[in-house]
Protein backbone atom coordinates (compact mmCIF):
# COMPACT_ATOMS: atom_id res chain seq x y z
CA UNK A 1 0.00 0.00 0.00
CA UNK A 2 2.95 2.54 0.36
CA UNK A 3 4.87 1.55 -2.17
CA UNK A 4 1.99 2.07 -4.16
CA UNK A 5 1.30 5.61 -3.17
CA UNK A 6 4.58 7.30 -2.27
CA UNK A 7 7.09 5.27 -4.07
CA UNK A 8 5.67 3.20 -7.25
CA UNK A 9 8.83 3.63 -9.31
CA UNK A 10 11.26 3.44 -6.56
CA UNK A 11 12.31 2.18 -3.86
CA UNK A 12 11.64 2.79 0.03
CA UNK A 13 15.52 4.11 0.38
CA UNK A 14 14.40 6.81 -2.68
CA UNK A 15 11.14 8.05 -1.85
CA UNK A 16 10.81 11.48 -1.67
CA UNK A 17 8.75 13.62 0.40
CA UNK A 18 4.95 13.46 -0.29
CA UNK A 19 3.05 16.83 -0.61
CA UNK A 20 -0.07 14.91 1.75
CA UNK A 21 1.63 12.47 3.58
CA UNK A 22 -0.67 10.10 6.23
CA UNK A 23 0.91 10.10 9.76
CA UNK A 24 2.10 6.80 9.68
CA UNK A 25 3.96 7.74 6.28
CA UNK A 26 5.82 10.55 7.98
CA UNK A 27 6.55 8.63 10.92
CA UNK A 28 8.19 6.17 8.59
CA UNK A 29 9.79 8.56 6.88
CA UNK A 30 11.31 10.27 9.69
CA UNK A 31 12.66 7.12 11.26
CA UNK A 32 14.50 6.64 7.98
CA UNK A 33 18.05 8.36 8.75
CA UNK A 34 18.39 5.72 11.30
CA UNK A 35 17.14 2.80 9.72
CA UNK A 36 19.98 3.96 6.72
CA UNK A 37 22.52 3.53 9.85
CA UNK A 38 21.85 -0.04 10.19
CA UNK A 39 19.93 -1.63 7.16
CA UNK A 40 21.96 -3.94 5.19
CA UNK A 41 21.33 -6.30 2.40
CA UNK A 42 22.43 -10.20 3.24
CA UNK A 43 23.52 -11.53 1.01
CA UNK A 44 21.64 -15.03 -0.66
CA UNK A 45 21.97 -15.46 -4.62
CA UNK A 46 22.89 -12.00 -4.67
CA UNK A 47 20.47 -11.72 -7.95
CA UNK A 48 18.48 -9.29 -6.27
CA UNK A 49 20.82 -6.98 -4.60
CA UNK A 50 22.11 -4.08 -6.81
CA UNK A 51 25.90 -3.69 -6.60
CA UNK A 52 25.98 -0.16 -5.07
CA UNK A 53 23.55 -1.19 -2.83
CA UNK A 54 24.22 -1.44 1.35
CA UNK A 55 25.50 -5.10 1.74
CA UNK A 56 29.23 -4.99 3.22
CA UNK A 57 29.43 -6.62 6.43
CA UNK A 58 30.96 -3.39 8.35
CA UNK A 59 30.18 0.20 9.40
CA UNK A 60 27.70 2.24 7.74
CA UNK A 61 27.08 2.82 4.68
CA UNK A 62 27.52 -0.81 3.92
CA UNK A 63 28.69 0.33 0.13
CA UNK A 64 31.59 -0.96 -2.03
CA UNK A 65 33.94 2.04 -2.20
CA UNK A 66 34.18 3.68 -5.53
CA UNK A 67 36.59 2.47 -8.49
CA UNK A 68 37.53 3.98 -11.85
CA UNK A 69 35.83 1.55 -14.24
CA UNK A 70 35.60 -2.15 -14.12
CA UNK A 71 32.09 -2.69 -13.10
CA UNK A 72 28.33 -1.58 -14.33
CA UNK A 73 26.10 0.02 -12.46
CA UNK A 74 23.70 -2.38 -13.75
CA UNK A 75 25.20 -4.95 -11.84
CA UNK A 76 24.31 -7.58 -9.09
CA UNK A 77 26.13 -8.92 -6.80
CA UNK A 78 25.90 -12.66 -8.27
CA UNK A 79 28.23 -10.78 -11.43
CA UNK A 80 30.94 -11.62 -8.97
CA UNK A 81 29.84 -15.44 -7.97
CA UNK A 82 31.03 -18.08 -9.69
CA UNK A 83 28.11 -20.84 -10.83
CA UNK A 84 29.78 -23.22 -8.05
CA UNK A 85 28.41 -20.95 -5.67
CA UNK A 86 31.16 -19.04 -4.66
CA UNK A 87 32.62 -15.71 -4.82
CA UNK A 88 34.84 -15.63 -8.65
CA UNK A 89 37.95 -14.28 -6.58
CA UNK A 90 39.33 -13.23 -9.73
CA UNK A 91 36.82 -10.53 -10.78
CA UNK A 92 36.74 -9.09 -7.24
CA UNK A 93 39.82 -8.01 -7.44
CA UNK A 94 39.59 -6.67 -10.03
CA UNK A 95 36.67 -4.60 -10.07
CA UNK A 96 36.67 -3.64 -6.48
CA UNK A 97 38.35 -1.65 -4.04
CA UNK A 98 41.56 -3.13 -2.44
CA UNK A 99 39.85 -2.63 1.06
CA UNK A 100 36.28 -3.88 0.57
CA UNK A 101 37.93 -7.79 -0.93
CA UNK A 102 38.12 -8.92 2.80
CA UNK A 103 34.63 -7.64 3.81
CA UNK A 104 33.23 -9.49 0.52
CA UNK A 105 35.49 -12.91 0.71
CA UNK A 106 34.15 -13.09 4.59
CA UNK A 107 30.62 -13.56 3.24
CA UNK A 108 29.34 -17.04 3.35
CA UNK A 109 28.01 -18.20 0.07
CA UNK A 110 25.75 -21.45 -0.44
CA UNK A 111 25.43 -23.69 -3.55
CA UNK A 112 21.62 -23.55 -2.94
CA UNK A 113 19.44 -20.23 -4.30
CA UNK A 114 18.96 -18.98 -0.89
CA UNK A 115 16.83 -15.34 -1.31
CA UNK A 116 18.57 -12.17 -0.42
CA UNK A 117 17.23 -10.73 2.61
CA UNK A 118 17.35 -7.06 3.88
CA UNK A 119 18.52 -7.32 7.35
CA UNK A 120 19.51 -4.99 10.46
CA UNK A 121 23.47 -4.79 10.97
CA UNK A 122 23.41 -4.66 15.21
CA UNK A 123 21.75 -7.54 15.72
CA UNK A 124 22.92 -10.87 16.20
CA UNK A 125 19.81 -12.26 14.17
CA UNK A 126 19.46 -9.20 11.53
CA UNK A 127 16.26 -7.98 13.52
CA UNK A 128 15.55 -4.60 13.98
CA UNK A 129 14.69 -3.10 17.10
CA UNK A 130 13.62 -0.03 18.44
CA UNK A 131 15.90 -0.76 21.45
CA UNK A 132 19.16 -1.15 19.15
CA UNK A 133 18.29 1.55 17.12
CA UNK A 134 18.54 3.81 20.63
CA UNK A 135 21.46 1.99 21.46
CA UNK A 136 23.04 3.05 17.80
CA UNK A 137 22.00 6.69 18.67
CA UNK A 138 23.15 6.80 22.01
CA UNK A 139 26.34 5.30 21.17
CA UNK A 140 27.00 7.96 18.37
CA UNK A 141 26.25 10.93 20.46
CA UNK A 142 28.70 9.62 22.77
CA UNK A 143 31.48 9.06 20.77
CA UNK A 144 30.59 12.36 19.02
CA UNK A 145 29.87 14.82 21.92
CA UNK A 146 31.69 13.11 24.90
CA UNK A 147 35.54 14.00 26.01
CA UNK A 148 37.94 10.67 25.75
CA UNK A 149 38.41 10.35 29.05
CA UNK A 150 34.61 10.18 29.71
CA UNK A 151 34.57 7.69 26.76
CA UNK A 152 37.26 5.74 29.04
CA UNK A 153 35.13 5.89 32.05
CA UNK A 154 32.04 4.50 30.33
CA UNK A 155 34.45 1.77 29.36
CA UNK A 156 35.43 0.90 32.40
CA UNK A 157 31.54 1.05 33.72
CA UNK A 158 30.37 -1.60 31.56
CA UNK A 159 33.35 -3.97 31.87
CA UNK A 160 32.76 -3.62 35.52
CA UNK A 161 32.13 -7.48 36.67
CA UNK A 162 28.53 -7.16 38.13
CA UNK A 163 25.43 -8.39 37.05
CA UNK A 164 22.38 -6.43 35.66
CA UNK A 165 24.56 -3.76 33.42
CA UNK A 166 22.57 -3.37 30.81
CA UNK A 167 21.14 -0.03 30.32
CA UNK A 168 22.83 3.38 30.03
CA UNK A 169 20.76 6.21 32.47
CA UNK A 170 21.04 9.44 30.27
CA UNK A 171 21.34 12.97 32.53
CA UNK A 172 20.27 15.96 30.55
CA UNK A 173 22.30 19.09 30.66
CA UNK A 174 24.18 20.52 33.57
CA UNK A 175 23.47 17.52 35.39
CA UNK A 176 24.78 15.11 33.38
CA UNK A 177 28.02 17.07 33.62
CA UNK A 178 28.05 17.42 37.39
CA UNK A 179 27.30 13.79 37.28
CA UNK A 180 29.86 12.33 35.34
CA UNK A 181 32.62 14.83 37.28
CA UNK A 182 31.40 12.90 40.13
CA UNK A 183 31.33 9.25 38.67
CA UNK A 184 34.96 10.42 37.29
CA UNK A 185 36.44 10.87 40.67
CA UNK A 186 34.65 7.90 42.27
CA UNK A 187 36.06 5.66 39.14
CA UNK A 188 39.71 7.49 39.98
CA UNK A 189 39.72 6.49 43.61
CA UNK A 190 37.84 3.54 44.39
CA UNK A 191 39.49 -0.23 44.60
CA UNK A 192 38.06 -2.26 41.79
CA UNK A 193 35.98 -4.72 44.79
CA UNK A 194 34.43 -1.23 46.03
CA UNK A 195 33.98 -0.26 42.54
CA UNK A 196 32.29 -3.16 41.41
CA UNK A 197 29.74 -2.67 44.34
CA UNK A 198 29.68 0.98 43.73
CA UNK A 199 28.42 0.64 40.27
CA UNK A 200 26.09 -2.07 41.46
CA UNK A 201 24.23 -0.66 43.82
CA UNK A 202 23.72 2.58 41.41
CA UNK A 203 22.35 0.83 38.89
CA UNK A 204 19.87 -0.38 41.71
CA UNK A 205 18.89 3.05 42.89
CA UNK A 206 18.21 3.90 39.02
CA UNK A 207 16.10 0.60 38.67
CA UNK A 208 14.34 0.81 42.20
CA UNK A 209 13.40 4.67 40.38
CA UNK A 210 12.30 3.27 37.17
CA UNK A 211 9.65 0.62 39.23
CA UNK A 212 8.50 3.39 40.79
CA UNK A 213 7.79 5.94 38.11
CA UNK A 214 6.86 3.39 35.35
CA UNK A 215 5.65 0.44 36.86
CA UNK A 216 3.96 1.73 40.28
CA UNK A 217 6.07 -0.70 42.15
CA UNK A 218 7.74 1.04 45.72
CA UNK A 219 9.85 -0.78 48.52
CA UNK A 220 11.19 0.01 51.79
CA UNK A 221 14.78 1.98 51.73
CA UNK A 222 16.43 -0.88 53.76
CA UNK A 223 14.64 -3.44 51.81
CA UNK A 224 16.17 -1.60 48.53
CA UNK A 225 19.82 -1.96 49.97
CA UNK A 226 19.75 -5.42 51.99
CA UNK A 227 18.47 -7.25 48.68
CA UNK A 228 21.02 -5.30 46.40
CA UNK A 229 23.69 -6.08 49.06
CA UNK A 230 22.54 -10.21 49.22
CA UNK A 231 22.13 -10.22 45.36
CA UNK A 232 25.42 -8.26 45.09
CA UNK A 233 27.15 -10.85 47.31
CA UNK A 234 25.32 -14.12 45.87
CA UNK A 235 26.18 -12.98 42.54
CA UNK A 236 30.23 -12.51 43.74
CA UNK A 237 30.42 -15.83 45.28
CA UNK A 238 29.44 -17.38 42.30
CA UNK A 239 32.05 -15.50 39.88
CA UNK A 240 34.21 -17.00 42.95
CA UNK A 241 33.14 -20.67 42.11
CA UNK A 242 33.04 -20.09 38.35
CA UNK A 243 37.22 -19.12 38.64
CA UNK A 244 37.91 -21.69 40.95
CA UNK A 245 37.69 -20.00 44.24
CA UNK A 246 34.47 -20.99 45.84
CA UNK A 247 35.74 -23.86 48.03
CA UNK A 248 36.12 -23.20 51.71
CA UNK A 249 37.85 -25.32 54.47
CA UNK A 250 36.49 -27.05 56.95
CA UNK A 251 36.83 -26.21 60.55
CA UNK A 252 35.89 -29.20 62.86
CA UNK A 253 33.69 -27.64 65.57
CA UNK A 254 35.56 -27.63 69.02
CA UNK A 255 34.22 -26.71 72.48
CA UNK A 256 35.26 -23.89 74.11
CA UNK A 257 38.36 -23.94 76.70
CA UNK A 258 37.79 -22.25 80.07
CA UNK A 259 36.48 -19.20 80.80
CA UNK A 260 35.15 -18.50 77.66
CA UNK A 261 31.66 -19.30 75.92
CA UNK A 262 31.10 -20.09 72.58
CA UNK A 263 28.32 -18.34 70.57
CA UNK A 264 27.51 -20.54 66.98
CA UNK A 265 25.29 -18.68 64.95
CA UNK A 266 23.31 -19.07 61.74
CA UNK A 267 20.74 -17.49 59.08
CA UNK A 268 19.25 -17.25 56.60
CA UNK A 269 17.59 -15.19 54.31
CA UNK A 270 14.23 -15.89 51.11
CA UNK A 271 15.19 -12.91 48.75
CA UNK A 272 12.06 -12.95 47.16
CA UNK A 273 10.10 -11.74 50.35
CA UNK A 274 13.54 -10.11 51.84
CA UNK A 275 11.89 -11.71 55.16
CA UNK A 276 14.97 -13.87 57.16
CA UNK A 277 15.81 -15.52 60.38
CA UNK A 278 18.59 -15.45 62.68
CA UNK A 279 19.51 -18.33 65.57
CA UNK A 280 22.07 -18.37 68.14
CA UNK A 281 23.16 -21.10 70.33
CA UNK A 282 25.68 -20.30 73.18
CA UNK A 283 27.61 -23.25 74.58
CA UNK A 284 29.61 -23.53 77.73
CA UNK A 285 32.55 -25.74 78.93
CA UNK A 286 31.87 -29.29 79.00
CA UNK A 287 29.62 -28.65 76.08
CA UNK A 288 26.54 -27.43 78.28
CA UNK A 289 23.87 -24.92 76.44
Amino acid sequence: MYKAKYFPESSFWEAESHPSPSFSWRSISEAKSVLVKGARCQVGDGNHILIDDPWLPRAAPFRLLPVQGGRDEGWKVSNLMNNEGSWNETLVWQVCHVDDIRFILSIPLSNQRIKDRWMWHFDSKGMFSVKSAYRLLIEEEMVQETPLHTQDLWKKLWSTKVSGLHRRPTLPGLKQLQFMEWFGCCASNLPPNLWAAFVYNLWGIWKERNNRLWDNKNMEVNQVVLLLSTRLQEYQRHQGKDQGGGSRRVVPWKPPSAGWVKINVDGAFYKDTCTGALESLFVMIGGDV
